[in-house]
């Protein structure tokens, strides 16, 4: 039963110098919870590609930005929401710096 408290993922983060072809998982345990926002930073000095299944290109940021993924919300006030365990994955040439995953959800 939700108790209506708003938590936070724990910060999940990968190191650029770490990057390859294929997908590697930020979160390699799955979202904490079922997330209403996620925030994807990229404080790398390359661009990286994200995958929401580990397999297929979702989203993309350039180097040194980020983006803040909403979920829509019905005039009930009920949301949608990224499903607790997701893994969010990321791809692209080795670089330095980190990658960040950060969101909220209800509990």
């Amino acid at each position: 039963m939700s108790k209506n408290l708003v938590k936070p993922l724990v910060l999940r983060t990968f190191n650029a110098a770490a990057l390859v072809a294929g997908f590697l998982p930020i979160n390699a345990l799955g979202l904490d919870g079922p997330c209403f926002t996620l925030t994807l930073t990229n404080s790398s000095n390359v661009a990286v590609t994200f995958s929401f299944d580990g397999v297929n290109a979702h989203d993309y940021l350039l180097p040194n930005s980020s983006k803040t993924l909403y979920a829509p919300m019905s005039f009930l006030g009920e949301f949608s929401g990224w499903r607790k365990g997701l893994v969010v994955s990321v791809s692209g040439a080795a670089g330095a710096g980190l990658i960040y995953l950060t969101g909220y959800y209800q509990d």
